[in-house]
């Protein structure tokens, strides 16, 4: 039984299960190549999308790994303007809790962390502190302090020292003493001991006594980073109103008093605010959840949701944008590279397209004759193409499975759903080409002569080639004009692939010309292999069985070079950006003085060639 025997058939084109093993067992070297190819471009299909996805999730974990962490924070505030007597209600412990509970009532479907959310009451902006004996950086800048009320500070926090703040705020002869406590971290560096006092600037006198040095439980949990003077001082940098002048430099430092005291931080200087933290999960946030999550923040903040949440709290709650500017940049960089990777998955299926096409095309002509006598003898076309179908499930639905469950396990997405949808696709398209070009070849008995090519094949493939070129060409010129709108527009992402099929076309109308050449030059050579082989390819019966492996190799070259074109330009980018950032190749920056003998090991550095600075 050879691969080229007709099969027994009845009208209805089926054939007995026991032919397609005959079948298959005839002409296993075909079945090993269709199930290697459903095998390599299932895997490539359903590999692409989760490494993509992968990629995105890697550089949106470097994004959150490298901002500060306020930038983590999902965080609410409500602004009390200082002085006014009317808005202390809104600062005692009932209003931030009711505050607290509508935000987190509000955040709910976001992905925050569970039972880790901060809340409290703080003067909004630092204010100096007027005592002369509290250490200084400079001597023409005061430290300046940051006052919060958080609530279960005990539950945080053990005394070392003294003990936890009282809630009574002590007003006599128009000054109001604070009680508070300090970490030893602050204590230490600002010199203070149990029973120290400080004088804030405020619009009347005010006194903070130090009742008590704590030390964190966690030093790492949000409860004491949210605000980060709250642990330890802060050496801050400020730039100097005059011009000329130098940056002023100073600390920064917290000090927690009682919750029952928040009302009173009104009379200080500048405004209250009420703050509620809640930290990002970064392990549940997804690079495609981005665009969500921003549009959840921007509701939250000035849409249908503000609303809602302004009834429940009973006042309205700004939110940070700490968290929503990090992820519209991302989101940004993210649509900026979406067009190239559109480009490149666009040219590897095209390229894997074409030679799945190929190989129907070729199999296709290798069995014409026999299912011409198919036809003739009264086989339908349905039947025609379930038979081959059945043929190409055996081996193809199983090589498929196989590279679809190995790139799986292979690749580290998180999203299976587009990488079974590519995969299905691709599966698809290898074991319903064969069957396709049959249907269609072989719509009418005796296609053999009816479809040999003439006349009326030549013009049509000339309009269609010449439609394709107008349609190549108005497509450049309209990417030209346009530019890239960014995101995943298909026009730019097809670039590469247009130009490939326009070059492939020319290329193909070319080709018959030096291959006559060459038959003319082999037709005064002894044998006739080379002759009628020259001679045959340079009529090209078929045009798709020449133009498709051209088609596959410059798309290849196309993606490849337009690709290696790409990243060289980012690098250069990156390396001129870096440099008109820096200055130089690199830089070493301290806000104190070098070392003598430091600035002296710099410079002589290997790979040094000049240093500049004080």
């Amino acid at each position: 039984m050879t691969e080229d025997m007709p099969e027994p058939t009845s009208r209805s084109g089926r054939a007995p299960s026991g032919w397609l093993r005959a079948r298959l067992r005839a002409a296993h070297g075909t079945a090993l190549m269709l199930a290697a190819l459903c095998f390599l471009t299932t895997f490539t299909a359903t590999a692409t999308p989760r490494a993509v996805d992968a990629f995105e999730n890697d550089a949106l974990r470097d994004v959150l790994d490298s901002a500060p962490l306020r930038a983590h924070l999902v965080t609410g505030t409500v602004l009390l303007p200082g002085t006014d007597g009317r808005q202390r209600h809104l600062a005692t412990p009932r209003a931030v809790k009711r505050a607290s509970r509508a935000f987190d009532k509000a955040v709910a479907s976001m992905p925050t962390g569970p039972g880790a959310a901060v809340s409290g009451v703080a003067n909004a902006l630092s204010v100096p502190v007027l005592d002369e004996r509290l250490p200084r950086i400079t001597a023409t800048k005061a430290p300046e302090v940051t006052l919060a009320a958080q609530p279960d500070v005990a539950g945080h926090s053990r005394v070392t020292e003294g003990r936890l703040p009282g809630r009574r705020v002590q007003e006599s002869a128009g000054q109001q003493r604070f009680e508070a406590a300090v970490t030893g971290r602050t204590a230490q560096r600002m010199k203070l001991r149990v029973g120290d006092s400080f004088r804030p600037a405020g619009v009347s006198g005010t006194i903070v006594t130090v009742t008590g040095i704590i030390a964190p439980r966690n030093p790492r949990s949000l409860y004491w980073n949210a605000e980060e003077t709250l642990s330890k001082p802060v050496h801050t940098t400020k730039m100097s109103s005059s011009p000329l002048g130098d940056p002023d430099e100073y600390w920064h430092f917290g000090a927690l008093i009682h919750p029952e005291a928040a009302p009173a931080l009104l009379v200080l200087e500048g405004e209250t605010q009420v703050y509620v933290h809640h930290p990002l999960d970064e392990d549940a946030v997804r690079a495609h959840d981005v665009p969500a999550l921003v549009t959840q923040l921007t509701s939250l903040d000035s849409g249908p949701s503000a609303t809602r949440l302004t009834e429940d709290a009973g006042v309205r709650i700004t939110i940070g944008e700490e968290l929503g500017s990090l992820l519209l940049d991302f989101e940004g960089e993210r649509a900026t590279v979406a067009p190239l990777l559109a480009m490149a998955t666009t040219g590897v299926a095209t390229a894997a397209g074409a030679v799945l096409l190929l190989w129907g095309i070729l199999s296709a002509e290798r069995r014409r004759d026999e299912w011409d006598l198919i036809r003739s003898r009264g086989g339908s076309v349905p039947g025609l193409a379930g038979r081959l179908l059945a043929e190409n499930a055996v081996p193809g639905l199983p090589a498929a499975a196989a590279g679809c469950a190995l790139a799986l396990l292979l690749t580290p997405g998180t999203r299976t759903a587009p990488a079974l949808a590519a995969a299905s696709l691709a599966a698809a398209f290898g074991l319903l080409s064969l069957p396709l070009r049959a249907a269609y070849v072989h719509r009418r008995p005796f296609a053999q002569t009816a479809h040999r090519p003439g006349a009326g094949h030549g013009r049509r493939r000339l309009v269609v080639e010449v439609t394709v070129l107008v349609l190549v060409v108005a497509a450049v010129v309209t990417l030209r004009q346009r530019g890239d709108t960014g995101g995943t527009d298909p026009l730019p992402a097809a670039a590469p692939v247009l130009l490939s099929v326009a070059a492939a076309l020319v290329l193909m109308r070319a080709l018959p010309l030096p291959l006559r050449l060459l038959a003319r030059a082999a037709r005064r050579r002894t044998g006739p292999v080379a002759f009628l082989g020259l001679a045959r390819a340079s009529r090209g019966p078929f045009a798709a069985v020449v133009g498709l492996p051209v088609l596959s190799l410059l798309v290849a070259l196309t993606v490849s070079s337009f690709g290696g074109m790409v990243l060289a330009g980012v690098e250069q980018a990156r390396e001129r950006s870096a440099l008109l950032a820096v200055g130089a190749d690199a830089r070493v920056a301290s806000p104190v003085e070098l070392p003598a003998r430091m600035r002296a090991q710099l410079r002589g550095a290997p790979g040094v060639q000049a240093g500049g600075g004080p």
